[in-house]
């Protein structure tokens, strides 16, 4: 168990901070986006003289999107410091959530928004992006509100996190006297999409909701389209991010993505207007993405809480900055920790594409915590 007073900086002068993410594999172009964002602010930080003189080592070990590679690199990482960020996906984070509860390891931002880990989170997990079912608010709002649609199916990844928003949409449907038109999962790491296609498209939806990866989605929209669902309105979670030029380019179609960061291209705040300039100088052959702004935010928001608690900083001084952030404005960004969920952001942005400007939708959210404002 660790200690609410250890130390994160350690004896040889150090932060230590580890990740488990897919950097090769299926979906290693959102793992190696969110450690290349993340990385951005951890160097910066280091060439300015790091925390009081002490460096930040972050290190990120390959998982490919395997919860059993995730374990063993976890046993890895936790050598060095029982504090990790941000790794991807809900079997993955689900492997080391008896280890958040019993408190033998902390776990800052995720990229997970599964309801799992969400409701009554323990204590050592803080996440930074809003949840899968806050996701698919906005996108049933989008949908429903802005395209009109009413019949909606689902497409999903046969896993806790694809399982967990089919019971948030149902429930978000319910609310708008909406039923689900249908569901049809692919199994996690294939791009079996054959009988899903089948399904979906006899279901003759006028709105599609795909909380997948990207190439099982892309086989799936594509299958779709061959089979006669034309007209259909195509939507996805933030995942889908790299498909979404493709798709237009391809077949013309207009995929709308949910975002849980505001556009990394046109949007006006400090923080994104930082994040094109640190890209552009470190990063210049690197696509600018939606997850690549998302790593860089969540590790800027971190980088700043460490910067505040100052040098002697413990676990339990991390985790009391967090909680009581109480409606703060992050380089145009809104924070404000949630005390049910143990998260700081809870907006949504429509992404319609890069040349754009985003939509916020603010999806119903608990009450947050009430809680004194940062001094």
């Amino acid at each position: 168990t660790i200690s609410p007073n250890h130390l994160l900086i350690s004896k040889d002068k150090n932060f230590y901070l580890g990740s488990t993410l897919p950097l090769s594999g299926s979906v290693s172009m959102i793992g190696r986006d969110i450690n290349y964002g993340a990385n951005l602010v951890f160097n910066k930080l280091n060439r300015s003289g790091g925390l009081n003189g002490s460096l930040l080592k972050f290190s990120t070990l390959d998982d490919r999107y395997d919860p059993f590679n995730a374990m063993e690199n976890i046993k890895e990482l936790s050598t060095n410091s029982p504090l990790l960020f941000g790794m991807l996906g809900a079997e993955s984070v689900s492997t080391i959530f008896p280890m958040l509860e019993t408190n033998q390891l902390a776990l800052m931002f995720p990229v997970a928004g599964d309801s799992k880990f969400r409701n009554s989170s323990p204590r050592y997990l803080i996440h930074y992006r809003a949840s899968i079912e806050q996701e698919l608010e906005a996108l049933v709002e989008y949908a429903v509100k802005i395209k009109r649609r009413r019949k909606i199916a689902i497409f999903y990844e046969a896993n806790w996190w694809g399982e967990g928003a089919v019971e948030n949409l149902e429930a978000i449907l319910k609310k708008r006297g909406l039923k689900l038109q249908a569901k049809a999962s692919y199994i996690q790491n294939t791009p079996n999409v054959a009988t899903a296609t089948k399904t979906i498209v006899a279901s003759k939806p006028d709105a599609v909701i795909c909380v997948s990866q990207s190439r099982p989605a892309y086989h799936f929209i594509q299958s779709c389209l061959n089979s006669g669902l034309q007209n259909s309105l195509f939507l996805g979670v933030g995942e889908l991010a790299p498909i979404q030029k493709i798709i237009k380019k391809s077949r013309g179609i207009n995929l709308v993505i949910s975002s849980v960061v505001p556009s990394p291209w046109k949007d006006k705040g400090a923080l994104a207007k930082q994040f094109r300039a640190d890209a552009k100088k470190y990063l210049a052959n690197r696509k600018i993405s939606q997850f690549l702004f998302e790593g860089y935010a969540a590790a800027a928001v971190l980088v700043a809480a460490l910067k505040k608690i100052e040098k002697g900083a413990t676990l339990e001084n991390l985790l009391q900055y967090f909680e009581n952030i109480k409606l703060v404005r992050f380089g145009g960004i809104s924070l404000s920790f949630n005390s049910k969920e143990r998260s700081l952001c809870h907006d949504v942005w429509i992404n319609e594409g890069s040349g754009v400007e985003w939509t916020k939708v603010k999806p119903i959210q608990a009450k947050p915590i009430q809680a004194k404002p940062i001094q």
